[in-house]
C-alpha cells in the first residue's frame, strides 16, 4: 500500500496519467484492473474509474509494492533480424498473462518493439530460450521454418534433489 499527494504539477489531470509517472513499472492494465477491484482511493473514498485529480487529494493505492517499484529485468538478446528476436528468457516471468499483474515478457520487449508475439510458451518457471515475432504471423513465418527445418537444438538441464517422502505400507 502507498499513500501519495497530489502535486500542483498534476492539478486538473487524470489519475492514470499520474500513477503513470509517478510508478513507470505500472502499466494501464494494472491500474484499470485495480481500479475495478476498487483498491485505490481518493481521499479515503473507494473509487472504480479515472478520474479527475485534484492538487493535495491523497491518493491510497493498493498494490504491491513489488510491482510498484519492481527492478528493471535484462532480457538477453540472443539473435535478432528484422523479422525474428531469439532471446533467453529469465526465470520468474510469464511470457504473456500474468495473473498476479507482474510484467510480462511481452510488455517489456513492446516498449522496445513496435510489434512482438511469442511464437510459444514457457512456463514461468522455466529459463530457456524463446523465440518471438517481430511482424504479424500472415507476413512472415521464420521461427516455424527454423523449428521445422529442425536447425535448432534443444537442451533440457533438469535438477533434483534428495527429498526423503514417507512410504506408505500398503
Amino acid at each position: 500500500m502507498q499513500k501519495i499527494r497530489v502535486p500542483s504539477k498534476y492539478n486538473n489531470k487524470t489519475l492514470i496519467t499520474y500513477l503513470l509517472d509517478a510508478y513507470p513499472n505500472l502499466t494501464q492494465n494494472t491500474i484499470y484492473k485495480t481500479l475495478r477491484k476498487k483498491d485505490i482511493r481518493i481521499n479515503n473514498i473507494k473509487i472504480s474509474e479515472n478520474q479527475t485529480i485534484h492538487e493535495n487529494d491523497e491518493i491510497t493505492i493498493y498494490i504491491s509494492d513489488d510491482i510498484l517499484f519492481s527492478q528493471k529485468i535484462e532480457i538477453k538478446k540472443i539473435y535478432e533480424d528484422q523479422n525474428i528476436l531469439i532471446i533467453d528468457k529469465p526465470y520468474e516471468i510469464e511470457i504473456t498473462n500474468s495473473k498476479n499483474n507482474q510484467q510480462t515478457l511481452t510488455q517489456i520487449l513492446q516498449k522496445e518493439y513496435t510489434y512482438i508475439e511469442p511464437c510459444h510458451r514457457l512456463d514461468r518457471n522455466t529459463s530457456r530460450t524463446n523465440n518471438l515475432r517481430k511482424r504479424p504471423r500472415n507476413t512472415i513465418n521464420t521461427p516455424t521454418k527454423i523449428q521445422k527445418q529442425r536447425n535448432t537444438k534443444r537442451i533440457y538441464m533438469y535438477s533434483t534433489w534428495n527429498i526423503k517422502t514417507k512410504r506408505s505400507n500398503t
